[in-house]
């Protein structure tokens, strides 16, 4: 359904999107009442919303890029070449892996939290 949803951006677009999204759901075929009250629940919302609020004073601008490794976190802001976006993953995962060897060096080591030159 994501890439319907994209396609047809004009058709659910606007104030009452509802109504165009159900139709765009039978389309696919999804089940109608499932899908309306999904749409319509809770869940998904204070989903979307716990995540609103945790990228507030974070998230300033778009598209930023957040990598987070349990309390640490890189943020890269703005559009990216892939392979800057790759190398800023694979330094982490390196760091991550160095860590479960070697927990002491891999901290003395870890690169900078917030690549965001």
């Amino acid at each position: 359904m994501h890439h319907l949803l994209f396609e047809k951006t004009e058709q659910w677009a606007r104030e009452d999107a509802e109504d165009a999204l159900v139709v765009l759901a039978e389309s696919v075929p999804l089940d109608r009442s499932r899908f309306a009250a999904c749409f319509n629940g809770r869940k998904a919302l204070e989903r979307v919303l716990h995540d609103l609020y945790d990228a507030q004073g974070v998230v300033q601008s778009i598209p930023t890029f957040i990598v987070i490794d349990g309390e640490r976190g890189s943020v890269m802001k703005g559009a990216r070449p892939a392979d800057q976006i790759i190398t800023l993953l694979s330094k982490r995962l390196e760091t991550i892996a160095s860590a479960k060897e070697s927990p002491n060096k891999a901290t003395a080591e870890s690169p900078a939290a917030s690549p965001d030159s």
